[in-house]
Protein backbone atom coordinates (compact mmCIF):
# COMPACT_ATOMS: atom_id res chain seq x y z
CA UNK A 1 0.00 0.00 0.00
CA UNK A 2 1.87 3.45 -1.26
CA UNK A 3 1.48 6.11 1.56
CA UNK A 4 -1.05 8.13 -0.44
CA UNK A 5 -3.64 5.36 -0.53
CA UNK A 6 -2.76 4.41 3.72
CA UNK A 7 -3.75 8.44 3.94
CA UNK A 8 -6.54 8.61 1.83
CA UNK A 9 -7.56 5.77 3.91
CA UNK A 10 -7.20 6.85 7.24
CA UNK A 11 -8.27 10.75 5.98
CA UNK A 12 -4.78 12.60 6.27
CA UNK A 13 -2.19 13.27 3.43
CA UNK A 14 0.70 11.47 2.11
CA UNK A 15 3.04 13.69 3.58
CA UNK A 16 1.54 13.33 6.86
CA UNK A 17 2.38 9.48 6.68
CA UNK A 18 5.75 10.48 5.34
CA UNK A 19 5.81 12.42 8.89
CA UNK A 20 4.36 9.24 11.05
CA UNK A 21 6.43 6.62 9.18
CA UNK A 22 10.01 8.82 9.90
CA UNK A 23 8.82 10.03 13.37
CA UNK A 24 8.47 13.12 12.74
CA UNK A 25 5.34 13.13 14.16
CA UNK A 26 3.23 11.06 16.81
CA UNK A 27 -0.66 10.28 15.76
CA UNK A 28 -3.47 10.42 18.23
CA UNK A 29 -5.34 7.66 19.46
CA UNK A 30 -7.72 8.01 16.93
CA UNK A 31 -5.63 7.66 13.71
CA UNK A 32 -4.28 5.03 15.46
CA UNK A 33 -7.31 3.80 15.04
CA UNK A 34 -8.07 5.02 11.12
CA UNK A 35 -4.39 3.60 10.11
CA UNK A 36 -5.72 0.28 11.96
CA UNK A 37 -8.55 -0.29 9.70
CA UNK A 38 -6.69 1.15 7.17
CA UNK A 39 -4.14 -1.16 7.15
CA UNK A 40 -6.30 -3.86 8.44
CA UNK A 41 -5.08 -4.37 11.69
CA UNK A 42 -5.50 -3.91 15.11
CA UNK A 43 -4.58 -0.84 17.41
CA UNK A 44 -2.33 -3.22 19.26
CA UNK A 45 -0.60 -4.25 16.65
CA UNK A 46 0.53 -0.69 15.85
CA UNK A 47 1.23 0.17 19.31
CA UNK A 48 4.86 -0.35 20.39
CA UNK A 49 5.50 -2.89 23.09
CA UNK A 50 8.92 -2.19 23.78
CA UNK A 51 11.09 0.86 24.67
CA UNK A 52 11.92 3.39 22.18
CA UNK A 53 15.92 3.14 21.80
CA UNK A 54 17.55 6.29 22.45
CA UNK A 55 16.90 8.61 19.45
CA UNK A 56 19.26 10.75 20.36
CA UNK A 57 22.45 8.17 20.53
CA UNK A 58 21.04 7.15 17.00
CA UNK A 59 20.64 10.21 15.67
CA UNK A 60 24.27 11.87 16.53
CA UNK A 61 25.79 8.05 15.25
CA UNK A 62 23.93 8.51 11.91
CA UNK A 63 25.09 12.79 11.88
CA UNK A 64 28.44 11.63 12.63
CA UNK A 65 28.49 8.43 9.64
CA UNK A 66 27.06 11.32 6.98
CA UNK A 67 29.82 13.95 8.19
CA UNK A 68 32.63 11.04 7.80
CA UNK A 69 31.15 10.42 4.57
CA UNK A 70 31.18 13.84 3.13
CA UNK A 71 34.26 14.67 4.60
CA UNK A 72 36.17 11.73 2.17
CA UNK A 73 33.77 12.80 -0.82
CA UNK A 74 34.23 16.60 -0.39
CA UNK A 75 36.06 18.95 -2.52
CA UNK A 76 36.64 22.62 -1.83
CA UNK A 77 34.06 24.08 -2.38
CA UNK A 78 31.73 22.04 -0.64
CA UNK A 79 34.20 22.28 2.51
CA UNK A 80 33.71 26.16 1.62
CA UNK A 81 29.77 25.67 1.99
CA UNK A 82 30.65 23.55 4.95
CA UNK A 83 32.41 24.60 7.45
CA UNK A 84 30.65 28.19 8.14
CA UNK A 85 27.26 25.93 8.08
CA UNK A 86 28.96 23.95 10.75
CA UNK A 87 30.39 26.56 12.84
CA UNK A 88 26.55 28.08 13.09
CA UNK A 89 25.18 24.69 14.47
CA UNK A 90 27.60 24.83 16.53
CA UNK A 91 27.40 28.44 17.67
CA UNK A 92 23.18 27.61 17.87
CA UNK A 93 23.87 24.20 19.82
CA UNK A 94 26.45 26.04 22.60
CA UNK A 95 23.32 28.27 23.04
CA UNK A 96 20.98 26.01 24.05
CA UNK A 97 22.98 24.73 26.60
Amino acid sequence: MSQAELGRNAHVTASYVWRLENGTVSPGIDLVARLATALGTTTHDLMPTTASPDTLAILSNRARELLDALLVAADRETLLMLNPLLAQLVAAAERRR
